[in-house]
């Protein structure tokens, strides 16, 4: 049996048959990439295991030396779909003029694809998969600026940190602009496009009729929650009619008219990140029961299994994390109470609220639960109590312990014995 290696330098020697517009070589090697879905079991594979998938990327390399952008185009229209995905990113970092007829092409062509990484993946498309190659574009751009100036020229070949780029961020913008207006006038065009192109828009999109549009013919998650952005309240009917699918809609239009149907769905809910997100989102005393329905849920969670993981990829972590983001004085009042009922904190709300609120911060440490750590707000300016921080190894416990001995409202109080109070549950940090 002949070798990976073996037969791709026989394919290399002899090709099988040429495209006219490919040279000898480029054809050789296309004919070789041709197999990739079949090794790949029509899945492509990104960091996914076995020595022949590494010589297939080695080949996209030497592709990318030999051929012309006229060769690429040819290929990207012909090819599989794995083809097309590695045409996206060589053609993108060349910055083709040819970019927009292709998106064109894949948008009417509607191919979905499944991309593996490891041993997951997730369901795509390859207009999809192109538009986000252009739009990471910007994000390059900062990456090879900042790489430039902290590492040295043999470190970014080392470690492969991008070093250079041809585009700048209003050639990338036009791009975009463009891609947009292509892919809201095609009303045939795959949901699955769209919900990837609006969600790495964060859900803002201009064109609010042809959003409506889709919305109406798509009631997905994503395209209600970018039609959601409009905030417009004709479109609350639609929202009401797809309620399991509009959760991430709520977020971004938190109307109260909503508070009753997710008071409804509360058993099932409280374990949902996208309906978490919705019940955190009102920022008014009109939620408060909801909110507590929510607590009350996780609560009964904490007292079968005496413990509560509170980490971020956790549903309550993500529940306090949504609370805390919110940054808004409801939510703020709301998170105060779960510390003194529920001796739940994070260590940002903690530095947020330890000027003005001793009292409460006495009582929640009193309460004899268990103390329930919730992660941090990720905006919060964590070095400024770096130091504090790592002193106390992470742990919130001690940290709000020395906060008030230091107090001088607490220890001047004879009735209170601080030092006969431990640091009780599972999850102290």
């Amino acid at each position: 049996m002949f070798s990976m290696k073996h037969k791709i330098f026989i394919l290399l020697l002899f090709p099988l048959f040429s495209f006219s517009q490919l040279s000898a070589k480029v054809d050789s090697l296309y004919n070789v990439l041709k197999a990739t879905n079949q090794v790949q079991n029509e899945y492509i594979g990104m960091d996914s295991d076995g020595i022949v998938y590494e010589e297939y990327e080695s080949l996209y390399t030497t592709l990318d030396s030999i051929a012309t952008d006229d060769e690429l185009l040819t290929i990207a229209k012909k090819g599989n779909k794995v083809i097309k995905y590695h045409m996206n990113a060589i053609l993108v970092d060349r910055k083709s003029k040819f970019l927009v007829d292709l998106f064109s092409q894949y948008i009417y062509n509607n191919e979905e694809i499944y991309v593996r990484g490891g041993c997951t993946g997730n369901e795509s498309c390859i207009a999809g998969e192109l538009y986000s190659y252009i739009f990471y574009q910007n994000e390059k751009i900062k990456s090879v600026k900042y790489n430039k100036e902290n590492y040295t020229a043999e470190e970014l070949k080392k470690y492969h940190f991008d070093s250079e780029t041809k585009w700048t961020n209003p050639e990338v913008d036009s791009l975009l602009t463009i891609l947009n207006k292509a892919a809201l006038s095609n009303d045939n065009i795959l949901p699955i496009t769209l919900r990837h192109i609006f969600a790495i828009n964060k859900f803002k999109f201009d064109n609010y009729e042809r959003i409506k549009y889709f919305a109406n013919k798509y009631p997905t998650p994503e395209i209600l929650a970018t039609l959601a952005n409009f905030q417009n309240k004709k479109d609350l009917p639609l929202l009401h009619k797809n309620i399991d699918d509009a959760f991430l809609a709520i977020s971004k239009f938190p109307h109260p008219s909503f508070i009753p149907e997710l008071k409804a769905k509360v058993d099932k809910g409280y374990d949902d990140y996208l309906y978490l997100e919705a019940a955190t989102s009102f920022c008014s005393k009109e939620a408060e029961e909801l909110l507590t329905m929510i607590v009350s849920k996780f609560e009964t969670k904490r007292n079968s299994k005496k413990e509560l993981d509170m980490f971020d990829g956790e549903p309550f972590g993500h529940f306090y994390n949504c609370l805390e983001k919110k940054n808004c004085n409801f939510n703020d009042s709301f998170l105060l109470k779960m510390w003194t009922d529920n001796r739940m904190i994070s260590y940002s709300f903690f530095q947020k609220i330890k000027d003005k609120h001793y009292k409460e911060i006495l009582k929640g440490y009193l309460n004899n639960l268990p103390f329930i750590s919730a992660p941090g707000n990720e905006d919060m300016d964590w070095e400024k109590y770096k130091d504090e921080y790592e002193a106390a190894d992470g742990y919130l416990c001690p940290i709000i312990l020395k906060y008030l001995k230091n107090n001088t409202s607490v220890t001047n109080d004879k009735s209170i014995d601080l030092d006969s109070i431990e640091c009780k549950g599972y999850n102290n940090r």
